[in-house]
């Protein structure tokens, strides 16, 4: 029998019925008969698709789809119903619906939504869980750098390490354009999501590179920084970050918003991999603050007395007065044990002030914390 799970919720049991007679043998079937314990059902069993009925006492199949997506955002949902009222099907699909089958159903029609869907959920989630696992490399990299150049005595066990993490990511890189082609040949049951998943392909690609770059770095950490810098314009280089973050903005039950208030055409020199570094470590500290209730990060930049003006704030947990002038200290961290080194910001410092910048951080334990970064401008040729 497939490991995949179908939740039925649907108050009528002769479609009920059917549904698990036609399906049983392939998937493992979950029957519900109203709204309320087809939602307990799905915390419990995590299905990879949810048939639904959309006509039915109480919480309707809408209102139910509405509860539905707050608690399992990345679930393909079928909605089904007899009757054939186009503003309900586009009032579902509004909501976040996947499919929309009228009742009675054919059933090699239904039998190939439902493959289409399962298919559809399980690669949003190894989406999710791919874009999460490269983040973490990528956080983990980023800060064992910091330790590595504190540690001269093992410079050139740093350059080997380096040098052999550069071959699997390597591979990393190889099976991402595998997996590319392959989507390719999906495509046209992928439909409209097609896109979207090309995006999440894009993404991971670009974590990797970056994880490259970082082994590239790391392997010259025992060198003196050559202070190398070229026109790097500000917009871009934020929207990068925010996209490889948007992963573990759908972590849990956590949701967090972004708002960008960013001037466009600030343009400063730097050594862009190095900056990216050093935001990226800013903008992910601000994420991991926003409690599971959900919140918001807002990222601006503006030009500020001959300086591009970086702001990144949040409406988080905030830092304790007593802590906040050791946030820039290294292995300093406000983070729960075996949940950060302490080492992002001490990071982010380095960099900013290597880059002839200042970075000062504000915070109101409650209500959030403001990271203030200035950086010159490029001259105007």
């Amino acid at each position: 029998m497939s490991s995949c799970k179908i939740l039925v919720i649907d108050d009528d049991v002769g479609p009920r019925e059917s549904l698990r007679i036609l399906l049983k043998n392939e998937y493992e079937i979950v029957l519900a008969d109203h709204v309320d314990q087809g939602m307990q059902l799905l915390r419990e069993v995590k299905p990879d698709v949810v048939i639904m009925d959309i006509r039915m006492p109480g919480k309707s199949g809408i209102d139910g789809l509405r509860e539905l997506r707050q608690i399992d955002p990345l679930v393909s949902v079928i909605m089904l119903t007899g009757y054939g009222a186009l503003e309900t099907a586009q009032e579902a699909i509004r909501l976040g619906a996947n499919d929309y089958l009228k009742k009675p159903f054919d059933i090699a029609e239904i039998q190939e939504a439902i493959k289409r869907n399962t298919q559809r959920t399980q690669l949003e989630r190894r989406k999710i869980k791919a874009l999460e696992d490269l983040q973490s490399l990528t956080s983990s990299l980023s800060e064992e750098i910091m330790v590595k150049e504190q540690l001269a005595s093992v410079g050139q066990a740093s350059a080997e390490f380096a040098h052999d993490l550069r071959n699997p990511l390597g591979i990393v890189t190889g099976y991402c354009e595998l997996l590319f082609n392959q989507l390719r040949g999906l495509q046209n049951n992928l439909g409209e999501e097609f896109s979207e998943t090309l995006e999440y392909m894009n993404a991971i690609e670009e974590n990797v590179q970056r994880c490259q770059e970082l082994a590239e770095l790391w392997q010259k950490s025992g060198r003196e920084y050559s202070g190398e810098k070229t026109p790097v314009e500000v917009e871009p280089l934020l929207r990068e970050i925010v996209r490889s973050l948007e992963p573990l903005m759908l972590v849990g039950t956590q949701r967090v918003s972004y708002d960008m208030q960013i001037e466009p055409d600030i343009v400063i020199l730097a050594d862009r991999s190095q900056l990216l570094r050093a935001l990226h470590n800013v903008v992910a500290n601000a994420l991991h603050a926003i409690p599971e209730t959900g919140g918001q990060i807002i990222l601006a930049c503006r030009k500020h007395e001959g300086c591009a003006r970086i702001v990144i704030k949040d409406n988080g947990s905030g830092i304790a007065p007593e802590r906040l002038e050791k946030v820039f200290e290294p292995y300093f961290t406000t983070k729960p044990a075996g949940k950060g080194t302490g080492l992002g910001l001490s990071i982010t410092k380095k960099i900013i002030e290597e880059h002839n910048g200042a970075i000062q951080l504000q915070s109101i334990q409650g209500e959030g914390t403001e990271v203030i970064i200035d950086l010159p401008l490029a001259p105007v040729s």
